[in-house]
């Protein structure tokens, strides 16, 4: 079995999510490329020690000037390979190591956001997607794959399941986006019970939830609360349906266009402000001169 195969079988094997899956093997690969780069042929993980560990790490400190955390990622992944896989713990080792510097975030006031959402699209789906980000405090990845069932409308509350570290909670659902959802939900099973007829509408679901009730992958609350606009056939199962929006990175860069533009727009306000407020001292000060 092939090496990033084994990876990912691994990854699986500890219920790891598809992100942690995707840059673990991705970094697995980068690692294995560098040392053929180094070496001029290729060196398998297995004959390779904690050395290379450090040497990887340390070009990309030194070299890439990678954040910090990415060289931790990359660190992480390089243990699981070795300790998990390869079954050929690392022991200690001393690389170069990128500093986290400490930093401000940069938080919006009400008025802000209040400038961002009113200029999103009025009624469009990146619209309720930002809004329900911000009133319910929801990650970026859990509002794209949240599904009907976890929006309980007569209780006021979201369902968040298998989260950051593949843990579930509950949060808040705002007043003002009860109705919309609703709606949003109609519309949904509107267009699942079209693909049901045309012989389609299936999603991924947990496999042991499949295991349980095989036809859940085409009930009505396993479905995305915001699909894709096209349905797309599944690699493994050859089953057509509706996966998750896969517009997070435009609702991502949409949010961050607007308030670059509130942010630029106060900015030159605040520019103006403080030169007519020059101005006015200057005239103040010739007239007392001229007196």
């Amino acid at each position: 079995m092939k090496l990033l195969e084994q990876t990912r079988q691994m990854c699986r094997t500890k219920h790891y999510s598809p992100r942690t899956e995707e840059a673990y093997t991705r970094w697995i690969e980068r690692f294995v490329r560098f040392h053929r780069a180094a070496a001029g042929e290729w060196v398998y993980p297995s004959d390779m020690s904690a050395e290379h560990v450090e040497t990887f790490l340390t070009y990309l400190a030194v070299h890439r000037r990678v954040a910090a955390s990415t060289q931790n990622q990359a660190l992480n992944a390089l243990v699981f390979l070795f300790r998990d896989v390869l079954q050929k713990p690392l022991g200690e080792f001393d690389a170069v190591r990128a500093k986290r510097p400490l930093r401000l975030p940069t938080v919006l006031s009400q008025g802000e956001v209040r400038k961002v959402l009113a200029a999103m699209v009025p009624g469009s789906t990146h619209a309720l997607m930002a809004r329900l980000l911000y009133g319910s405090g929801l990650r970026l990845m859990e509002c794209c794959t949240l599904r009907v069932m976890d929006v309980d409308l007569d209780r006021g509350q979201i369902v968040v399941r298998a989260g950051k570290g593949n843990k579930d909670r509950v949060t808040m659902l705002p007043l003002g986006l009860r109705e919309p959802l609703s709606v949003q939900i109609e519309h949904v099973s509107r267009r699942h019970a079209t693909e049901v007829d045309r012989g389609r509408g299936w999603v991924a679901v947990p496999a042991s939830v499949e295991h349980k009730r095989p036809s859940a992958p085409k009930e009505l609350g396993w479905q995305f609360l915001f699909p894709s606009r096209h349905c797309v056939r599944d690699a493994g199962t050859g089953r057509r349906g509706l996966p998750s929006n896969s517009v997070q990175g435009t609702v991502a860069v949409r949010l961050c266009r607007t308030a670059r533009e509130l942010r630029l727009q106060l900015q030159a306000r605040s520019a103006r402000r403080r030169r007519l407020l020059v101005l006015s001292s200057l005239g103040a000060a010739t007239q007392l001169l001229q007196r």
